[in-house]
Parts: structure tokens; C-alpha cells; sequence
């Protein structure tokens, strides 16, 4: 929140450097996407700097803008999807990449899905990273019943389309199609907690069990982590996974720490 406040619309550290190019162990620039009211500065303040230390070539865009200054999110996840595409390509041209890996946060995965299957995209991402994202929709805790009786779900879904497609039961959750195996190529890793409390039930952010896909519950490692929907990307075990994930070879290890939720955050 500080960096947002601070410096809103600048890229989180260690991205979005144009001249940086793959090396052999991590040939595969990773392009950041943000959640819903959010941005890749409020994001990415952990992952970014410790990915591109790691040796990455890190990139990271705000997706989803309309009306709300520079918070993202809110477009469609078709028009969403389109920015992709556009960053993509252009993360590529300047890397020299054949393909990219992409972490997402919140909707962003579900973006990045349409992206892969509708826009081709499955040609140019290795890895999609999922962080408590909506696949099969949201009911938001059990708020989305709440606000349809307050009279106010009209009036979030005007200013926010993909607060629209990804509630729970939306005829475009069938267009969306959350099927790994429509994209067999790509390896699919989703990570959830089950202290989300707004991509809920938590098990909306697994995908169904195949070759390409890796489903891990943040409390299945560390009983003690109570990270929620927020602290997703900044959450230690979740961290970890994240970097398995992009780098098979670096094996499992292990990460516990008592997470509270926020905005208590972590005690070590």
C-alpha cells in the first residue's frame, strides 16, 4: 500500500527491464498480472525482487483498467485478455523468448486462461501460476446472496465486468471452460488457501486433476498459515510454490511460518 501510495503506476523492483534476456537456467521471462482493484505496484512489492534475484527476466502490467484511476481488474476478462496478448508479444520481442511463464493473482488467472485458450497464447506460456483464483466462480463468502438482496450486485456488475463473469453460477463460467487439458502443453500450478474469503469455496481455485497440473492448499504444508485472498502474493509458503513451479529442479522445501491473517501478517 506504502509503494502504491508513494509511486502509483510504477512497476514493483526488479521489473519491467526491456534489456534484460533469459539465461539457460531460467530461459522463461515471468510476466506478473494483477487481481481485481488492484495493481502490478500493490501486487508484486515481494515477488518481483525476489524472482528477478533469483535470475528471471521479470515483467509486470496493470490489467483490466477502466474508470478507476490506475486500478485494474474491473474490464472485462475478454478485453483483459486482449491486454495480455499486447504485453506478451511484447515481453517476447524483447527478450528474444520463445515463451513466457505467467504468475497470476485473483481473476488475473482466470484472464490468463481466455487467453490461453481463446487468443492463443497456449503457444507462447510454459507454466500459468495460479494465486486464489475464481476458475469456477465466487460467491464471495456467501456476500454475493447479501448484496443481490441489498439491491447493490446490479450496480457492482455494471462497474465491474469480471465481477460479473466469475460469480458463481455466471453463464460465462461455461464460456470460460477451466479445463486444463484444452491447453495440454501448458503446466498449470493453483494455489489457494483456505482462509480465502473471496475466492470462496476455496476449491474454485483448483482445476481438475491431469498431467499438466499441480493444485496445492497453502494449509496442507503449513497448518499454521491463515493467509487470506490479500496476502496471497505475499505469503511465504505460497512463495515457495511459486518458485517450485517455475523451476522444477529446485525441489521441494520446506516453508512453515505462523500467518496471521491480515493485516496482522507474519510472525516468524
Amino acid at each position: 500500500m506504502a509503494a502504491q501510495l508513494a509511486h502509483p503506476g510504477q512497476a514493483p523492483p526488479g521489473a519491467n527491464d526491456m534489456s534484460c534476456r533469459p539465461s539457460r537456467e531460467h530461459p522463461n521471462p515471468v510476466v506478473l498480472l494483477n487481481g481485481f482493484a488492484s495493481t502490478d505496484t500493490l501486487a508484486w512489492q515481494t515477488l518481483s525482487p525476489l524472482l528477478a534475484n533469483d535470475g528471471y527476466c521479470v515483467f509486470s502490467t496493470t490489467i483490466g483498467k477502466t474508470t478507476f484511476g490506475g486500478y485494474g481488474g474491473f474490464a472485462s476478462v475478454q478485453d483483459s485478455a486482449r491486454e495480455v496478448d499486447a504485453f506478451v508479444t511484447r515481453v517476447r520481442a524483447a527478450t528474444g523468448a520463445a515463451k513466457v511463464d505467467i504468475v497470476a493473482h485473483s481473476v488475473g488467472g482466470a484472464v490468463a486462461f481466455w487467453y490461453l485458450t481463446e487468443l492463443g497464447g497456449s503457444q507462447s506460456v510454459r507454466n500459468l501460476v495460479s494465486l486464489g483464483t475464481p476458475f469456477h466462480g465466487s460467491d464471495l463468502d456467501g456476500m454475493a446472496g447479501l448484496l443481490t438482496i441489498a439491491g447493490a450486485a446490479d450496480g457492482l456488475s455494471r462497474v465491474c465486468a469480471q465481477c460479473r463473469q466469475l460469480a458463481a453460477a455466471s453463464p460465462f463460467l461455461a464460456e470460460l471452460n477451466p479445463d486444463p487439458a484444452r491447453v495440454p502443453d501448458v503446466r498449470f500450478t493453483d494455489i489457494v488457501s483456505r482462509y480465502d474469503e473471496v475466492a470462496t469455496p476455496y476449491l474454485t481455485g483448483l482445476l481438475s486433476d491431469g498431467p499438466n497440473v499441480r493444485n496445492e492448499v497453502l494449509q496442507d504444508r503449513c497448518a499454521t498459515d491463515y493467509a487470506d485472498h490479500l496476502q496471497l502474493p505475499y505469503d511465504p509458503v505460497a512463495i515457495e510454490v511459486v518458485r517450485e513451479a517455475l523451476d522444477p529442479g529446485r525441489g521441494g522445501r520446506v516453508v512453515c511460518a505462523v500467518v496471521l491473517p491480515a493485516p496482522v501478517g507474519t510472525v516468524n
